[in-house]
């Protein structure tokens, strides 16, 4: 039997697709930005199922790579700020510098 590779990565194609479509199909929308999707594994657990687990991570790691692609500018960006100003206020407005300096990471959508 002839090995035919190229059956396969046309059906790793089709089901990276079909996984990137259904990726937008949100069931529910977490109200910091997650999101329950409608079967978006399915199609590369069926690659996997089908083709064994070299194709099954394969297609997976080129389905995050579109789905990357599609939502690249809605991504979270972490920015520390230090924030020693707020809590000397806080606390009556006198209190040495940098006594208990904390740092606090604040997410900002672009």
């Amino acid at each position: 039997m002839k090995n035919n590779n190229t059956k396969k990565l046309a059906a790793c194609a089709v089901m990276v697709a079909l996984g990137a479509v259904l990726s937008m199909i949100k069931v529910l929308q977490m109200p910091f930005g997650g999101s329950i999707t409608l079967l978006s594994m399915l199609p590369c657990a069926m690659i996997s199922i089908m083709y064994g687990l070299k194709w099954g991570f394969a297609a997976s790691f080129v389905e995050s790579v579109v789905q990357s692609a599609f939502e690249i500018g809605t991504f979270v960006v972490p920015v520390p700020v230090i924030d020693e100003g707020v809590d000397s206020v806080r606390r009556g407005g006198v209190d040495p510098p940098f006594d208990d300096l904390r740092v606090v990471v604040h997410f900002v959508a672009p």
